[in-house]
């Protein structure tokens, strides 16, 4: 699921004209990448110079045969249609420029500025910007100029002052507004279109908020500042630490989510090899379905104590920590068997709740999801966490409503059930509001 939507089918103008699709970009423009998937919009951004400009975006609705026009307040609105886009970005070049016109006696105000991806402006388009003194101008877009150096996705605009605005201008382009929309600066340094629904962004919104709120949560439960790290919670006295867990938190979180973060040791494991054991974690990640026969499907419990005695490894025998998280052998493994001779098998205590069909963990040792999920024998009974899942290395969407159900059912499970389940909806919250649209 792509959290940040491609943008949508405008809809039809009042008056009985036929659409033309250089207005806003549709479902038909590939909105998600340039120059025919070569380039994401995100890494133009870097490109783009100026000052950032916010301003309200009103995009001419056109018939195929219409002209564009400058904004006229004296027009009616069964002749002069908008797209409203709130929160629009443009990049200033250099400041606005002041003359004195004689025939209305009055300063006006001219400039050119850089259009971000997501509207494909028309002569004649007007937005409305601060002016300074606490008050807003009205501009009208004079020229338009694509920067063919990104095959066109870059527009150079010069616009000019039509009025301050008013009660009447305001209430004239009100009226005049056919549909509503919001760019949203997240989705495209992620790539992704833009310009989205303001129910959509409420919705992006809460679903950024809600992923702040889990690394949080996670943290405040699980990150021991004993150890300096990440613990299997619910283990009481035995304390856990689980490497792959770990290694795969740190692989999609960073500082800028919690400065907790720059704390987490990711503990040394590496005898044998076993650091470099590719685990579920990755397949998930990197949505890759193609070595799940690769990864370690069952875990064991080892003693910290058995691992390499050597000071100078740094490994996790000398952190105080318990017990560690690894893998069974794997028969395809050339050191599947001296594994199996060299570690002792424990178990998590993991406790059942009372929604089996939320998850598989703990069941016969298989590590996070069920048996039906790593043998491929999935059906309508699979565990809810397990369908995710499998969707997402299918290519397939999470829809926001599933993702905070998710997390309302996982918050009240037993604490050994939160940290692998919330650290899941983490990952998929995380892939989802980074997916790049796939055009």
């Amino acid at each position: 699921m792509s959290l940040m939507p491609e943008s949508p089918v405008l809809p039809k103008p009042q008056k009985d004209v036929e659409e033309i699709l250089p207005s806003i970009q549709p479902k038909e423009y590939c909105s998600c990448l340039v120059t025919s998937g070569e380039v994401a919009l995100g890494s133009l951004l870097q490109y783009i110079r100026g000052t950032d400009y916010p301003v309200t975006y009103y995009a001419q609705v056109l018939g195929r045969d219409d002209s564009p026009q400058p904004y006229d307040l004296k027009q009616t609105a069964e002749y002069q249609q908008y797209y409203r886009v709130k929160n629009f970005v443009m990049r200033l070049q250099g400041s606005m420029s002041n003359s004195f016109e004689t025939a209305t006696t009055r300063l006006t105000l001219s400039g050119s500025a850089y259009m971000l991806p997501g509207i494909i402006p028309n002569r004649g388009d007007a937005f409305i910007g601060d002016i300074g003194n606490g008050r807003l101008g009205l501009f009208n877009i004079e020229d338009v100029t694509p920067l063919t150096y990104r095959d066109g996705s870059v527009y150079e605009i010069s616009f000019k002052l039509i009025d301050y605005l008013d009660k009447a201008i305001e209430d004239d382009l009100d009226e005049k507004t056919v549909a509503e929309y919001v760019f949203n600066p997240l989705a495209l340094e992620n790539g992704q279109a833009p310009i989205v629904t303001e129910e959509e962004y409420a919705l992006n919104i809460e679903i950024i908020e809600l992923y702040r709120q889990l690394v949080r949560r996670y943290l405040n439960d699980f990150y021991s500042y004993e150890y300096s790290t990440l613990l299997v919670g619910g283990q009481g006295a035995n304390t856990t630490y689980d490497y792959y867990a770990v290694r795969a938190f740190l692989s999609v979180v960073n500082t800028r989510d919690d400065e907790r973060v720059r704390k987490i040791e990711l503990f040394n494991v590496g005898d044998h090899a076993l650091n470099h054991e590719p685990s579920f974690w990755e397949m998930l990640i990197e949505k890759n379905d193609e070595y799940r026969d690769q990864v370690f499907q069952k875990y064991r419990l080892v003693k910290t104590f058995e691992f390499h005695a050597h000071p100078t490894m740094r490994t996790i025998r000398y952190t105080g920590v318990k017990n560690a998280v690894m893998p069974l052998k794997r028969s395809d493994h050339v050191d599947s068997e001296i594994r199996g001779e060299l570690f002792t098998n424990l178990n998590l205590n993991i406790p059942p709740y009372h929604d089996p069909q939320l998850s598989s963990l703990g069941d016969d040792r298989w590590y996070v999801l069920g048996q039906a999920f790593y043998e491929k024998q999935m059906s309508d009974v699979t565990p809810l966490v397990e369908q995710y899942v499998q969707r997402m290395l299918n290519g397939g969407k999470i829809t926001f409503t599933e993702l905070l159900d998710f997390h309302e059912k996982v918050k009240t499970l037993p604490a050994v059930h939160r940290y692998y389940l919330q650290l899941m909806l983490i990952i998929m919250i995380k892939l989802e509001t980074n997916r790049a649209c796939e055009c």
